[in-house]
């Protein structure tokens, strides 16, 4: 204390101005977290990814798989979605039919793709029309492509926010190639596919709680 009483006065209006500065970008970082609404993947979710080959069409489903995303809300309206993300390892894919499985396995393999993932960068949010428009990132293998995503969305009462969009894509811009030689033989996927995305979100209380924390 003594040591601060002998500085100069421009250095303690400097360090006065530093001290305010900081606490009041804390209450505002504080505030702005209390207003975010950390969401994860609820049961119900699903990912389906359907496509055609030479001898007839084929659908994948997924189940499990991470997802997550800030909202925030007011007055039980969604303003705005921010860090959405959602990751499906390949091998959660599903098939009743087990050749489509084989097929689709020959595809992913030979292309060294493990996962297909989505990161949004921004989004404008239609309450009225209860949408969102949404622009981001989806990765499949090594590959990276900006998408835009039309999505629906839905506020239930229990507080699950549901989400369902659909995106056409074809494999090659993803520098995904369709095997010569596959499995099955003559049955050969074709180059153009549907992602279609269906998200429940749940509350994570505990994501605030773990901002604050730090």
């Amino acid at each position: 204390m003594r040591k601060f009483r002998r500085l100069p006065s421009k250095q303690k209006k400097y360090i006065g101005f530093f001290l305010i500065t900081f606490v009041f970008l804390t209450i505002a970082f504080i505030s702005a977290m209390e207003k975010q609404h950390f969401y994860r993947r609820a049961s119900g979710s699903q990912i389906i990814v359907t496509g055609f080959s030479t001898v007839t069409p084929w659908k994948l489903k997924a189940q499990d798989f991470t997802c997550e995303a800030s909202l925030q809300i007011k007055d039980n309206a969604l303003q705005e979605i921010s860090g959405l993300s959602f990751s499906l390892p390949i091998k959660q894919l599903e098939s009743r039919d087990p050749h489509v499985k084989l097929l689709m396995n020959d595809v992913f393999q030979l292309n060294e793709v493990e996962a297909i993932s989505f990161k949004q960068s921004r989004q404008m949010v239609l309450p009225i029309m209860q949408k969102v428009h949404m622009i981001g990132y989806l990765t499949m293998g090594k590959t990276s492509q900006r998408i835009d995503l039309q999505m629906d969305y839905v506020m239930h009462e229990d507080k699950t926010i549901s989400f369902k969009g659909v995106k056409t894509i074809k494999l090659s811009d993803f520098n995904i190639h369709i095997p010569e030689d596959t499995t099955l033989g003559v049955i050969k996927a074709k180059d153009e596919v549907k992602i279609e995305i269906l998200i429940n979100l749940n509350e994570n209380t505990q994501g605030i709680e773990k901002i604050l924390a730090m």
